[in-house]
């Protein structure tokens, strides 16, 4: 750091550096404590560096086995925490259920989706997302558990109710897919284009395989691609197949976008229904 004229703040006398060292172990392998050894930086005044096991960087936590598990537990504890806080939106008589949507969007949502285009999710992680998704929606429209029980109002009939929100699977695929589209649209010599095609030459092992960003950009493709009666190509969806649909930004955003559109059409059109029934004298 000295040749580059920089400084950083190193430990002494026991003391906890602030400045962090991460050992990531190879795969298949777990650290130990033998790996987390403090480095001695400065052996003439003992100054040394301390390894953490997790850190955050930017606003996001890196943790040594890679996941995103930690993460997303400290996005719900945030995104719990501005729930709470904003009661006086939530009780208002004077906001419509609409305006109250669109504040849930803009406060929850967001804190839980930052930067969810590169989040590896597994399916623990998901469902720890979507328990929370519909634990804040109850809390918006003011309805326990227990009478969610009791009036037996099922977690659909709970997102109409907030006119008609998406879930958050939904939504977090939605960003993944635009993102996607967004880098697909960049020149080839862009790095962020470079990366989203790139692969090692290592073979992969037959058994106990992580989920990898890949995979969850292959199967928010495969799924859109399916639900616009378009044939998947194959679980990794090689890149040729779909990369020439982003060309055309309106064409991609309408896929993408598809499902939210035909769920607000189906609400349109049973509001409509409802108030074209005729009314029993």
């Amino acid at each position: 750091m000295r040749r580059f004229g920089l400084q950083m703040h190193i430990g002494r006398d026991g003391g906890k550096s602030k400045t962090e060292a991460l050992f990531i172990p190879a795969p298949r392998t777990t650290s130990t404590n033998a790996d987390r050894i403090k480095i001695v930086v400065d052996s003439t005044d003992q100054g040394y560096v301390t390894f953490n096991r997790k850190f955050t960087y930017l606003g996001s936590i890196i943790t040594d086995d890679l996941e995103d598990s930690t993460e997303v537990r400290a996005r719900i504890g945030k995104a719990n925490g501005i729930l709470n806080s904003l009661n006086n939106i939530w009780r208002s008589n004077g906001l419509s259920l609409n305006m109250k949507k669109q504040f849930y969007i803009a406060t929850i949502v967001n804190t839980l989706l930052w930067g969810c285009e590169s989040l590896t999710l597994r399916a623990a992680d998901q469902k720890s997302l979507d328990v929370f998704h519909h634990k804040a929606i109850r809390h918006v429209l003011n309805i326990s558990r227990w009478k969610q029980k009791d009036d037996r109002i099922t977690n659909e009939n709970l997102r109409k109710r907030l006119d008609g929100i998406a879930l958050i699977q939904e939504t977090l695929e939605e960003r993944r897919l635009d993102w996607l589209g967004n880098v697909a649209r960049q020149p080839d010599t862009n790095l962020p284009k470079r990366l989203l095609a790139a692969w090692t030459s290592r073979p992969r092992n037959n058994c106990g395989q992580k989920l990898t960003l890949r995979d969850s950009n292959a199967a928010a493709i495969n799924r859109m691609l399916i639900y616009n009666d378009i044939p998947a190509p194959s679980k990794e969806c090689p890149s040729k197949t779909w990369v020439p649909l982003t060309k055309e930004p309106s064409l991609w955003s309408t896929m993408i976008y598809k499902r939210r559109n035909d769920r607000l059409k189906q609400k349109s059109h049973e509001e409509r229904k409802k108030h074209t029934q005729p009314t029993s004298t």
